[in-house]
């Protein structure tokens, strides 16, 4: 049944409508008559014993029918079904941009922007004044990458002079970001 239902469309059809209608006979249960339940319950029934009993597509098509023209005399329409569904599509539209916008653009914000030198990458300290500053090597460098994320630039200029210019991060990858200096 399976196969027949992913090879045949008119199965897939014949399955979603009776499907559909016995949501809205469920939803309409109490307002309806039991005359009516009955009919559009024995309608649903051949539709759905057509599927199983793998009926020729004719068959399957004349139980829809059927189905269609019981359900349209005596089920309930939905008044303002337009605006129903209007304001459903609507409302799964700004749910699909909100979601989008939490997760995708904007995952977090940090209201006080203590952490912005961190996320932006930007940390430095002078260490033009201390003989003793010394970078890790090695294993600890590793560790320190891995564990806090901290990375060290040593650099050295070639000849004195003064700092004359930091070009902006730029962003290669998320979260790898690179940035030029220029020693005059």
């Amino acid at each position: 049944m399976i196969l027949r239902w992913l090879l045949s469309p008119t199965v897939r059809q014949a399955s979603n409508l009776h499907r559909h209608a016995q949501r809205i006979v469920n939803a309409q249960r109490d307002q309806l008559s039991p005359q009516a339940v009955e009919k559009v319950a024995a309608a649903i029934a051949a539709v759905r014993s057509a599927i199983a009993s793998n009926a020729d597509g004719k068959l399957l098509k004349e139980r829809m029918a059927d189905l269609e023209r019981t359900t349209a005399k005596w089920i309930q329409p939905y008044a303002h079904a337009s605006l129903r569904e209007n304001t459903e599509v609507i409302l799964v539209a700004v749910a699909v941009a909100v979601a989008v916008h939490t997760f995708f653009l904007k995952p977090f914000k940090i209201p006080t922007g203590s952490m912005q030198p961190t996320l932006y990458g930007i940390i430095s300290e002078n260490l033009l004044n201390e003989a003793a500053a010394t970078f890790p090597t090695g294993l600890r460098r590793v560790i320190d990458l891995i564990w806090h994320g901290t990375s060290y630039i040593h650099k050295v200029a070639k000849a004195e002079g003064m700092l004359e210019a930091f070009e902006p991060p730029k962003t290669i990858f998320p979260f790898v970001s690179r940035q030029r200096i220029r020693i005059g």
